[in-house]
């Protein structure tokens, strides 16, 4: 893909429907990070909606600056994915990397962990799995400073109970991370609320 131009690999996402709204150019988004940060959203289980979110995170980024590039890395090796991450940081300072169900090269060089989940068991226990793991490893940090967001739900689930569940789901994330939105949140709080931890 050419650099800063972004394709979700699913093009029908329930997340992807959200329209983000008008960022004014202000800190933490506009600001100068003096080196090559990395924004990371992830779900070891595939069909979360990450890539959803770094088409939105992307979007909201370019509102401010230029230097910033959104990438796919499923599939590459670590030793690809740091050859990719160097050349890539040559012309930019911040990379969105959609590394959902493929987080171990990415989760390394990654500065800001963005968790996407959506609302089906596998995608909430993939996701506790990835912080457990983080919590019991040298990357605590990730896990502790983490954003969630809670996408979409099973398409044949009444608006009640989807109610319910969102907020439900939120609330396991709420203690282990360090903030937890909704995609059908604003997406200006969210992408400041992610620049706040680079």
């Amino acid at each position: 893909m050419a650099p800063g131009v972004y394709q979700p690999r699913s093009a029908v996402d329930a997340i992807d429907s959200v329209t983000p709204g008008p960022i004014a150019p202000r800190e933490p988004l506009a600001r100068d990070f003096g080196r090559l940060r990395q924004i990371t959203v992830a779900n070891p289980m595939s069909g979360s909606g990450a890539s959803a979110i770094v088409s939105r995170l992307f979007t909201a980024f370019r509102h401010v600056r230029a230097d910033v590039a959104a990438w796919d890395c499923s599939g590459l090796s670590d030793a690809e994915f740091g050859r990719e991450r160097d050349r890539l940081g040559r012309s930019y300072k911040v990379l969105i990397v959609d590394a959902e169900a493929d987080t171990t090269a990415a989760l390394d060089a990654t500065d800001q962990l963005v968790v996407a989940v959506d609302l089906r068991i596998e995608s909430i226990r993939g996701a506790e799995a990835m912080l457990s793991d983080l919590e019991g490893s040298d990357q605590a940090r990730l896990g502790r400073e983490a954003v969630v967001v809670v996408g979409a739900a099973e398409p044949d689930q009444s608006p009640a109970t989807t109610s319910n569940f969102a907020a439900a789901t939120a609330e396991r994330f709420a203690g282990r991370t360090r903030a937890v939105f909704f995609a059908t949140d604003d997406w200006d709080r969210i992408a400041q609320a992610v620049a706040d931890g680079l």
